[in-house]
């Protein structure tokens, strides 16, 4: 895979990260009745206990990250090389968490590992605390870990050509 398209699928899960904070917090700004939990279909992982997880790197790395590249300390590909070791560095230890939690504490139901997505469950103490040592970025319903898989999926549009300083603008 090309430079320009590792970097693209980096700035895809910024975005799809973004996307699903967003979605994730109005989620849950609108609490369900319990006529319509029970109106669910009965199958599927709505019905479970399951929540979307998105594993990426803490805030900070990522800002200083960035500071280092607008220093000049890091070139853009020495940068980008170095964001790919973040991200697989926090799924890595997500997914050790997972397993050192016992049962009922954490479980990662499904997951697409290579992107940061999962389906978890567990106890809320420790999905909260998960979230506060940023283990998780976010943390939402559901059917949100379909959509942004669908959304990881889309074919990239071919013969259009992207202007890499849009792609920097858009990051700012």
């Amino acid at each position: 895979m090309s430079n320009f398209h590792e970097r693209r699928r980096v700035l895809q899960l910024a975005g799809a990260s973004a996307v699903a904070s967003v979605a994730g917090c109005s989620e849950f700004a609108s609490p369900e009745s319990e006529e319509e939990v029970e109106d669910e279909p009965e199958d599927g992982p709505e019905n479970d206990d399951v929540l979307t997880a998105i594993v990426e790197p803490a805030a900070s790395d990522r800002e200083e990250l960035q500071e280092e590249v607008l220093d000049g300390e890091l070139s853009q590909e020495e940068a980008f090389e170095r964001q790919n070791e973040l991200f697989e560095a926090a799924i890595d230890d997500f997914e050790e968490r997972a397993e050192s939690e016992a049962d009922s504490d954490l479980r990662i139901e499904r997951s697409e590992g290579e992107v940061g997505l999962y389906h978890v469950d567990g106890s809320a103490d420790v999905l909260v605390d998960a979230l506060r040592n940023e283990d998780i970025s976010v943390l939402g319903q559901p059917a949100l870990f379909d959509q942004l898989l669908q959304q990881q999926q889309q074919p990239e549009p071919e013969g259009q050509e992207i202007d890499e300083e849009d792609l920097e603008e858009t990051d700012e």
